[in-house]
């Protein structure tokens, strides 16, 4: 076994270590060949561990953790946050523009627009428009200044595909929505380290 194998492993197996235990094979999946692709192509990522069983459905206290350990470092001026939520699906990839369950609040403007200026200039199509009822990572950011923008993938119905089904599984992950996202990702990071 090569060390680039070995090394690829061991980052898996830390996605696989951090994930929930209630987490998909689709998203173990998408997880798993995310860190492949990121290692593949010499990014290093960094896993915070934030354990918390069951998070998403327990409105975001992974996320609340993080938030408490951090944010008192991350100042709003000099920090974004960039949520990629749930891309296995195969139509399109989306830039929601705000969320919540009882209250739709919505995200920065502009920092929505330069997401969707950057992801044009990277040759990846965004839909626009789209508000979400959900409840993501993103609403703890938002509420207290930071400038956040989500990317979702869906599928021609403008829903999440295969969202907490039995068909949620490998076979059913689009990775190429996944690279789009992380092509967004990785020009969104590379333009606001020109600032």
């Amino acid at each position: 076994m090569t060390a680039e194998r070995e090394l690829l492993e061991e980052t898996v197996g830390e996605l696989a270590r951090v994930s929930r235990p209630s987490a998909s094979p689709g998203e173990r999946e998408a997880a798993e060949w995310l860190a492949a692709r990121l290692e593949a192509e010499g990014c290093s990522v960094r896993l915070e561990e934030e354990r918390v069983d069951g998070s998403e459905e327990w409105l975001q206290e992974g996320m609340r953790a993080f938030a408490s350990r951090h944010f008192p470092e991350l100042p709003p001026d000099r920090t974004c946050f960039l949520n990629l939520e749930t891309l296995g699906s195969p139509h399109e990839l989306a830039l929601v523009e705000g969320e919540g369950p009882l209250r739709i609040e919505d995200y920065p403007e502009w920092f929505r627009d330069f997401v969707a200026d950057v992801a044009a200039e990277a040759g990846v199509g965004l839909r626009r428009g789209l508000r979400s009822r959900f409840s993501t990572d993103s609403v703890v950011a938002n509420r207290v200044g930071y400038p956040v923008a989500t990317l979702v993938s869906l599928n021609r119905w403008k829903a999440l595909a295969n969202y907490h089904w039995p068909t949620d599984t490998p076979e059913n992950v689009c990775h190429e929505r996944i690279e789009e996202a992380v092509a967004v990702s990785e020009a969104v990071a590379r333009r606001l380290a020109e600032r």
